[in-house]
C-alpha cells in the first residue's frame, strides 16, 4: 500500500470520527441520518454509515461528504477537520498541523499548510492567499456589511445633528465607492460578484455604483 492510500485511509477515519460525533451529539440515529441523505437526492445506506463509523470502510467520496453535511446541518468542512475536538490533524501527507489551519486553508483564508522553503516563499504564499478569489468575496460581503451598518448609522442619526448626519453621510459615501470599486477590479479579473437586487430593497444609486461597477452616482445617503 503506497504512503498516499495510507494517508487517505487515515483522513477518511478522521471524517469517520467527525460523522459519529456530531451525529450522536444531535440525537441522530445512523437510520435517521440515511433517511435524511435519501431526501436530499444522493442516498448513502445505513449500512456505509455504520461501516464508515466503525473503520470498516477507508474510503469516502466528496458527494458523500457533502450530502452528509447537509444532511446534519452543518459546514462540509466540520467533517474533514475535527475543529475544537483534536489538537491536530494530518491535513497532507506527513503534514500535521491545528485544525484551525486546515479549516483556514480549505476556505481560502489561509496560506497552505505545507511547509515552505524560506520567508520568502512565504512571505508570497501570503500574498497569494490576500488576493486569492474566496478572499476577494469575503471582502465583498464585508463592504456589504460595511455599507448596511453605515446606512443605519445615518437613518438613525438624531434629528437636529446637522454636523453628524453630514459625517455619517461622508461615510457612506466613501464606502460605497469602496465597494464600487473592489467590485470592479473583481469584474476585471473574470470574476461576478453576487448581484444585489432592487426587489431587496437597495437603491437605485447604489445598484448603479455597485452592480454595474460605475464610478458615479453612488449612494448620496439621503435620509428618509
Amino acid at each position: 500500500m503506497t504512503q498516499d492510500n495510507v494517508w487517505a485511509q487515515r483522513l477518511t477515519a478522521v471524517i469517520a470520527g467527525q460523522l459519529k460525533a456530531i451525529r450522536q451529539d444531535q440525537g441522530m440515529s445512523a437510520q435517521q441520518l440515511a433517511d435524511a441523505t435519501e431526501r436530499l437526492g444522493h442516498p448513502v445506506p445505513r449500512s456505509v454509515i455504520a461501516n464508515l463509523e466503525n473503520g470498516r470502510r477507508d474510503s469516502i467520496g466528496l458527494p458523500e461528504v457533502l450530502v452528509l453535511a447537509r444532511a446534519l446541518d452543518v459546514p462540509p468542512v466540520t467533517l474533514l477537520f475535527p475543529l475544537g475536538r483534536q489538537p491536530d490533524v494530518e491535513v497532507l501527507p506527513e503534514t500535521t498541523v491545528h485544525p484551525w489551519a486546515a479549516v483556514r486553508w480549505f476556505t481560502g483564508e489561509g496560506g497552505s499548510p505545507a511547509p515552505r522553503n524560506g520567508t520568502g516563499e512565504q512571505e508570497a504564499d501570503r500574498r497569494h492567499w490576500r488576493e486569492s478569489t474566496v478572499a476577494l468575496f469575503r471582502e465583498d460581503d464585508q463592504l456589504r456589511d460595511s455599507w448596511l451598518v453605515a446606512r443605519g448609522t445615518l437613518l438613525h442619526t438624531p434629528e437636529g445633528s446637522p454636523e453628524l448626519a453630514d459625517l455619517s453621510r461622508r461615510q457612506l459615501l466613501a464606502i460605497t465607492y469602496q465597494w464600487g470599486a473592489h467590485r470592479r477590479r473583481m469584474r476585471a479579473a473574470g470574476m461576478e460578484p453576487e448581484p444585489l437586487l432592487a426587489e431587496h430593497g437597495w437603491p437605485a444609486d447604489v445598484l448603479e455604483a455597485v452592480n454595474d461597477g460605475a464610478s458615479s452616482g453612488a449612494a448620496r445617503g439621503d435620509r428618509g
